[in-house]
């Protein structure tokens, strides 16, 4: 495609433009970083923050080993402390995160499971009333929940 100069042939796009508030959608993302981006957008575990934690567990433990490595009167001990300080505090936020989302996802019922739900709860009515006008009344109210969209409507 050739455009004029004058009507943006020159305009630098992508990563060289002034204009580019975040490349997350760009279609300028340079190749290694779209195949890494590729990589995370289908890891199933891209949520979880357990790779995360053990990270920060890994670098505290470091940090407290080279507490032992120091001399004795340099200010280094203070900094190091306050490096343990920071990391604990990123590792409370991480652990906190990975419970809330860990309880978010058992608080969830996939659609599999609640039609299992339903089909037993049908069946449990089936057992207990006999009247063929009832059962066809409640089959049809069970049928117009199964419909009902996220938005609240009855489906067809």
């Amino acid at each position: 495609m050739n455009v004029c100069h004058m009507h943006g042939g020159k305009t630098p796009g992508g990563y060289g433009s002034p204009n580019l508030r975040h490349g997350r959608y760009s279609k300028y993302l340079p190749a290694q970083l779209a195949n890494q981006y590729q990589t995370a957008q289908a890891d199933v575990n891209l949520l979880e923050l357990r790779d995360e934690i053990a990270l920060l567990d890994v670098r505290i433990g470091q940090v407290v080993s080279e507490l032992g490595e120091l001399s004795e009167g340099a200010g280094d001990e203070v900094k190091k402390w306050d490096e343990i300080g920071k990391l604990m505090e990123q590792r409370r936020k991480l652990v906190e995160s990975e419970r809330r989302r860990e309880t978010d996802l058992q608080m969830n019922i996939t659609s599999e499971r609640a039609m299992l739900m339903i089909a037993a709860l049908v069946d449990i009515v089936r057992q207990h009333v006999d009247d063929r006008g009832i059962l066809a009344a409640i089959s049809a109210d069970v049928g117009k929940l199964i419909t009902i969209d996220v938005s609240g409507k009855v489906g067809r």
